[in-house]
């Protein structure tokens, strides 16, 4: 009989339990699947043993966890659900719902529900229930919003203060920038540029410029902040970047990439202040098409701040402005632009997001609904320009950079697509094609039904990940892409930075992709937890006499229920079969709905409901809906 070998890896957490495990030496490709009964309690990040248990599923190789050998984080962040005379029991975030944590409750300690603490997690026995910790610090309570964000920080493990060896290397930074010390650099002061951002924006790491040659081609200019002049590859500030990976937004705050010193200030690309930055001009014809474009290090000035509603304003004619028709000669390159994207076959999956607004306790006081308008088509358009430059120059050159990658949706989940498709009365062929996929947008464009059709096409898509191999970039329809326009905020654009001018081999590549993907990851976990938290706060708030009621759309129906999304404030929802109404309620596998037996009621995909809540728990942050008739 075989000896079963056992294999050593990176555990990777999905949100629902499971999770994948990165074999250390490669063997397995893709990762080993983990069920959620076989976790053995580990986290995301942690080095475990796995035993693969010989079966094969939709998701790969199968196997369970049988030691966590090593933890990537100690400590933890829990809110106490039970209390007894002598422990509490808690649930941690990073651990999921289905794991208890246990600590002893010694003096002079007292706790109370709702409690959010930092714990120390100890060895773990796999096939126990409970995982043993240790308390270590007081955060807060549940029911004290200006706490939400401190424990976002600790529950998702986030750096957040700087080492004092990083304190240290700030110092050698001059307090602003003098041109004549940089007689290197290509001097672009007089050069009418600007940049444009959100209202809350401080840190401005991108601005354009237009004019036109003498053939009479457009020359686009990104001019992007030279964050590499400052972080030194190897220095305490590099290794701490190199660490965090990006910047972590939540509703009013920013844990930041780079200390506000060079984040806010001297990298900023801020009105009026000269300011080192990577210039990149591109010159196009009148369709759009790359005749040439040149990198180099330069100083610029910009000539103005504006916010997105501003040039908003501008541009429909609200608001007189000197820079009037520079906005509109950009908005017209930007619209042809995406006309060539269109062109290629890339789809406009453009979506409406939301700003939740919060008050300085952290309380919310209200949730904008931020259009995807001209503005923001016109700085996205010029932003993946700029990185589709770079990439292709980088690739020709042969230098070893990290690609932004973006693979083909896998079958089964297009299929899923393609019949949710069809509930709504659109036939697409299996797999859609290119064509199809754009004739359904285009049709779709301003109804009701683009948000969740959009939204639908998204999560079939697998995630865009950053890779030492080139494999393009499905979503845009790009054989080269990589990050470059947001050095501030993103450690692998730092990175593209310095290879532009260094064309050394980059070292360690793959290691840095897959760090720059994983911190990523947990960045938009810890976001989409704040998130919600403080939109259930928000609705518990409201949830006064006469009980509010909501109209949601159903976006998925499942054998066991229905989910569904409130549009104004795109939070999504649950209700079970057994909560639909009176009546005696089955799926219909066929036509992909659920059906009344008795009423005819049929909900599908697509279908407006009207909902309200039962009730709200902020500790698991889940609200309890009902449907109202």
């Amino acid at each position: 009989m075989t000896q079963k070998k056992n294999y050593f890896g990176i555990f990777k957490a999905h949100r629902l339990g499971y999770g994948f495990v990165k074999s250390l030496n490669g063997e397995y490709s893709p990762d080993i699947f983990i069920p959620k009964s076989a976790t053995a309690h580990a986290i995301e990040g942690d080095l475990v043993e796995v035993e693969i248990t010989g079966t094969e599923s939709k998701k790969g190789w199968e196997g369970k966890i049988l030691l966590v050998s090593e933890r990537k984080h100690h400590l933890v962040a829990g809110i106490v659900m039970q209390l007894f005379s002598k422990k509490a029991l808690l649930y941690c975030p990073l651990l999921g719902l289905s794991k208890e944590v246990e600590i002893s409750i010694e003096p002079p300690h007292k706790f109370k529900i709702g409690d959010r603490l930092e714990v120390e997690l100890q060895k773990t026995v796999p096939n126990k229930d409970t995982v043993k910790a240790q308390f270590k610090s007081y955060i807060g309570n549940i029911k004290d919003p200006s706490c939400d964000i401190a424990a976002a920080v600790s529950e998702f493990a986030l750096r957040e203060d700087f080492p004092r060896e990083v304190q240290r290397d700030l110092k050698k930074f001059p307090k602003k920038i003098i041109p004549k010390d940089y007689p290197d650099r290509d001097d672009f002061q007089k050069l009418v540029c600007f940049t444009i951002d959100p209202d809350t924006a401080k840190d401005f790491d991108d601005a354009i410029s237009l004019e036109k040659s003498p053939q009479g081609h457009w020359i686009l200019g990104v001019h992007i902040a030279d964050v590499s002049h400052f972080v030194v590859e190897g220095s305490p500030l590099d290794l701490e970047a190199s660490r965090r990976c990006n910047s972590t937004y939540f509703p009013g705050r920013c844990v930041p990439m780079l200390p506000s010193e060079l984040s806010d200030n001297l990298c900023s690309l801020k009105p009026k202040v000269p300011r080192l930055a990577i210039s990149t001009f591109m010159t196009l014809d009148d369709e759009g098409n790359l005749l040439s474009a040149k990198s180099s290090r330069s100083i610029i000035k910009s000539k103005h701040r504006y916010t997105y509603k501003e040039v908003k304003a501008i541009l429909d004619g609200k608001v007189k402005s000197r820079d009037a028709k520079k906005l509109n000669e950009l908005k017209e390159v930007a619209c042809t632009l995406k006309a060539l994207r269109k062109k290629r076959g890339c789809l406009d999956l453009a979506l409406s997001d939301t700003q939740i607004l919060v008050d300085q306790q952290g309380i919310p006081q209200g949730i904008e609904v931020i259009e995807y308008d001209i503005t923001h088509q016109m700085i996205e358009e010029f932003m993946l320009k700029n990185n589709e430059v770079i990439a292709k120059l980088m690739s020709d050159r042969e230098v070893s950079i990290p690609y932004r990658i973006h693979e083909s949706p896998k079958p089964d989940n297009l299929r899923e697509f393609v019949q949710m498709a069809d509930t709504l009365g659109f036939k697409l062929s299996m797999p859609p094609l290119q064509s199809e996929l754009q004739e359904l947008f285009e049709e779709i464009s301003g109804s009701e039904r683009e948000h969740q059709v959009t939204v639908a096409f998204i999560r079939c898509m697998k995630l865009a990940i950053y890779s030492s191999e080139n494999a393009g970039h499905y979503g845009l329809q790009l054989d080269y892409y990589c990050h470059f326009t947001s050095p501030i905020r993103r450690y692998m654009d730092l990175v593209v930075h310095r290879k532009l001018f260094d064309q050394s081999e980059l070292q360690d590549c793959k290691i840095i992709c897959e760090r720059a993907s994983d911190t990523e990851r947990l960045s938009a976990k810890a976001e989409n937890s704040v998130r919600t938290l403080k939109i259930l706060r928000y609705l518990l708030a409201k949830q006064k006499k006469p009980t509010p009621i909501y109209t949601a759309i159903v976006t998925k129906v499942k054998p066991f229920g229905l989910i569904f999304e409130l549009p104004e404030i795109l939070l999504e929802g649950f209700l079970h079969i057994s909560k639909l109404g009176r009546d005696y309620y089955v799926f219909n596998d066929r036509k992909g709905r659920i059906e009344g037996e008795n009423t005819k009621d049929s909900l599908f995909v697509g279908k407006k409901i009207n909902v309200k809540i039962n009730s709200i728990c902020l500790m698991t942050q889940e609200a309890d809906w009902k449907r109202v008739h």
